[in-house]
């Protein structure tokens, strides 16, 4: 889906919906999450997701989330 919409670095926020046959993509935007979302995927992930996108979009190196 990603690489269909031309997204191949940078943050995405995506949503979709259970429907009766599996997923259902509801939309899909080229920027981060609400900041509640964000959060849980940085305390999930271990990774400030904000630091992350500023990191891979000026080139520098990525440090790795928790094992």
């Amino acid at each position: 889906m990603l690489a269909a919409a031309g997204l191949d670095s940078g943050p995405f926020h995506l949503e979709f919906a259970l429907g009766p046959t599996g997923p259902v993509l509801i939309s899909l935007h080229a920027r981060p999450a609400a900041p509640g979302a964000q959060l849980c995927v940085d305390r999930v992930s271990g990774v400030d997701s904000a630091e992350f996108a500023v990191a891979l979009l000026l080139g520098e190196p990525l440090a790795p989330g928790r094992p």
